[in-house]
């Protein structure tokens, strides 16, 4: 059994792209939100908040695990 390569040299641009896909979703929904403010159901304003909310601290733990890549470059 040959042995596993930890190849970390990209992780700090793979982390790069996974925070820019969030913060894409993140703009898509806040636009869809207010686009259809008027017909939204409480319970799916609800969902899309705390969708909201979770990818804020999805976002702000990805930015200190790439820095922490840097680091370690």
């Amino acid at each position: 059994m040959m042995a596993n390569d930890d190849n970390r040299s990209d992780n700090a641009r793979q982390i790069q792209s996974i925070i820019e896909d969030t913060k894409k979703r993140m703009h898509e929904a806040e636009r869809y939100k207010t686009e259809h403010a008027a017909e939204l159901h409480p319970d799916e304003k609800r969902a899309l908040i705390e969708k909201k909310r979770n990818r804020e601290m999805s976002l702000n733990a990805l930015e200190k695990e790439k820095e922490e890549e840097k680091k370690e470059r």
